[in-house]
């Protein structure tokens, strides 16, 4: 796992990739985009606050809009859905970078 320094259309993102060998090639699969950040502490405040947020926000939906009660209009339901793939998401990009923040560096060794 290392962050790849990315260039498109003259601006650079930074990403969490892991290389993969696979029939004698070698792939690099993204695992987690930074943005433009090339500190993945920063990054993981950000979403950290971020899905704290998302998740807020889903809470204040489903009190306004409790199970059995009156019908919600699509765009609501819509929204809810939205949340829940955010939230989704947002967990799987923090729990990528606090693995690549605890991964020992290369080349160190520990002793005990």
């Amino acid at each position: 796992m290392f962050i790849r320094k990315k260039i498109a259309r003259g601006r650079t993102y930074y990403q969490i990739v892991e290389g993969r060998r696979e029939d004698g090639a070698v792939y690099q699969y993204v695992l987690c985009s930074l943005g433009r950040s090339d500190d993945p502490g920063a990054v993981l405040q950000s979403k950290t606050r971020s899905l704290a947020q998302h998740k807020r926000e889903l809470a204040e939906w489903d009190r306004v809009h409790p199970a059995g009660g009156d019908p919600v209009p699509r765009s609501a339901l819509k929204r809810r859905d939205q949340l829940r793939r955010r939230i989704e998401g947002l967990t799987q990009d923090v729990k990528v970078i606090r693995k690549y923040l605890k991964r020992p560096l290369v080349g160190t060794t520990t002793t005990k």
